[in-house]
């Protein structure tokens, strides 16, 4: 039982390294050809880089069609992994990517710039920004404005509330309930079952 309670213990923490270095690095690495905000995004109507379609098909990104230079504005699957600009309405897949989602996600693992709505990671998420309802296995972001439920749970800035075993954030403006809480800038930054900061 020892063994089995310290190997816990074990992936609990790897899980927890994983996913900062990820986030930390991926974001501001995805970040440099160009920032996305939802601030910015909703102050125009536009296109960033291509046209705009209805539906996107992807097995592998470059294999898909239209090419990941398009926006979606309806429906997109992947197959394996895609890739695009923005997309609005609906993303489903095993691996899914974009700059700027609105809608509904779901797939294995998605990683991207901002996510606003509903996204469910079976395995993994990442974001820059992630405002909504994050649900998944390990769930990552720089700035959380929501909710987050997984296993894992780990951001930067959370405003709002995660709910899982462990839960991690630098700074917050909200609630963690779980078995491990940790937010960083309190005098006292580990808490059991429950933590907060306002």
């Amino acid at each position: 039982m020892k063994k089995v309670m310290v190997g816990m213990a074990v992936c609990v923490v790897a899980g927890v390294a994983m996913a900062q270095s990820y986030s930390y690095g991926g974001a501001q690495r995805r970040a440099e050809p160009q920032k996305y905000s939802y601030e910015a995004q909703s102050s125009h109507v536009g296109l960033q880089r291509g046209a705009t379609t209805p539906f996107m098909l992807a097995f592998f990104d470059p294999v898909q069609a239209p090419s990941s230079d398009w926006d979606v504005a309806g429906l997109r699957l992947s197959i394996f992994y895609g890739n695009c600009n923005t997309l609005k309405g609906i993303d489903i897949g095993l691996v899914n990517e974009s700059n700027h989602m609105e809608g509904i996600q779901v797939g294995l693992v998605n990683v991207g710039g901002d996510a606003v709505g509903l996204r469910v990671n079976g395995l993994f998420g990442d974001a820059n920004l992630m405002k909504g309802l994050e649900i998944g296995f390990i769930n990552s972001c720089n700035t959380l404005q929501g909710w987050q439920i997984g296993i894992i749970n780990t951001t930067k800035m959370m405003k709002g509330l995660q709910i899982g075993v462990v839960n991690h954030t630098v700074s917050a403006l909200g609630v963690q309930i779980g078995l491990i809480n940790i937010i960083e800038d309190k005098d006292f930054p580990f808490m059991p079952i429950f933590n907060m900061s306002f």
